[in-house]
C-alpha cells in the first residue's frame, strides 16, 4: 500500500508544470503569442471568462504553477481583436493587451519590474493583496 501511495505522489509531482513568465513583461510579444503559448503548453484553460468589454480571463490549470518575479499568478488576462484565441463581446472595444493577476502588493511588484528594467509593463491594484500586470500592444 505504501508503495502504491508513493508511486501516486511521484506521478502527481511529475504532472505538475511550472513556468516563470517574467520575460513576457518586457512587453515584446502579442497577446496571441503570450496566451496561445500558455494554452498550448496546457498551463491555462483554453476556455476564458469574457467580460462585457471583451477582456478574457484564463485560469491556470490544476498542476500548473505560474509565477512572475516569483509572485504566484492567479489568472492570465488578454484580448486581441479578431483572434480565435479570444472571445469577443459585440460592440466591445478595448486595446490589445495581455497580462496576469498576481498575489502581491502593487509597490512590491512595481519594484520587481523596475529592478528588471521592464518599463513598458503597467501595474494596477486588483484586490486585497492582488496586483494586475499588463502590457498594452499598439
Amino acid at each position: 500500500m505504501k508503495k502504491a501511495a508513493a508511486l501516486a505522489l511521484l506521478a502527481l509531482a511529475a504532472s505538475a508544470q511550472a513556468a516563470e513568465l517574467s520575460p513576457a513583461f518586457q512587453c515584446d510579444r502579442s497577446p496571441h503569442d503570450f496566451v496561445g503559448t500558455l494554452i498550448n503548453q496546457r498551463l491555462i484553460d483554453a476556455r476564458p471568462h469574457v467580460d462585457q468589454r471583451s477582456l478574457n480571463t484564463f485560469r491556470p490549470l490544476p498542476g500548473s504553477h505560474l509565477t512572475v518575479f516569483q509572485y504566484k499568478v492567479i489568472s492570465v488576462v488578454g484580448y486581441q481583436p479578431d483572434d480565435s484565441v479570444f472571445g469577443e463581446m459585440p460592440g466591445a472595444s478595448i486595446p490589445a493587451l495581455y497580462g496576469v493577476v498576481v498575489f502581491g502588493a502593487p509597490a512590491d511588484v512595481q519594484a520587481s519590474l523596475n529592478s528588471a528594467g521592464y518599463t513598458r509593463a503597467r501595474i494596477a491594484h486588483a484586490g486585497p493583496h492582488l496586483t494586475a500586470i499588463a502590457c498594452r500592444v499598439d
